[in-house]
């Protein structure tokens, strides 16, 4: 339990550092505020917050003990899956993005 812990205190680190990074470019703890647009801010935010975002959303998924399962179930009738040959990578495009993550692949011996 004690590295889930673990793991989740650093993905928070390494969340909290990007975003610091990129704060500094809109309000610099010192030296010369940026010249730039109110539109030219708006677009940069909506850039950095969809990137800090896909940040969490990876780091949630790294880090959920409930996508760890001794056996894939159906999602539909939770009954275990065949053909099970490990995890594969695969993405899903998201209001914030893609989102690349490894899932379990397998089929249904009920409804396949």
């Amino acid at each position: 339990m004690a590295t889930a812990i673990q793991d989740v205190q650093a993905g928070r680190t390494a969340i909290m550092e990007r975003m610091a990074r990129k704060l500094d470019q809109y309000l610099p703890e010192s030296g010369e505020l940026r010249k730039w647009t109110i539109s030219e801010i708006e677009n940069a935010l909506i850039k950095d917050m969809n990137e800090i975002a896909r940040d969490i959303i990876h780091a949630r998924l790294d880090v959920d003990p409930e996508r760890v399962v001794k056996k894939a179930r159906c999602p539909d009738c939770g009954r275990a899956l065949m053909g099970v040959a490990g995890e594969r990578s695969t993405h899903k495009h998201t209001r914030l993005g893609p989102i690349e993550f490894a899932r379990t692949v397998g089929y249904c011996p009920v409804l396949n």
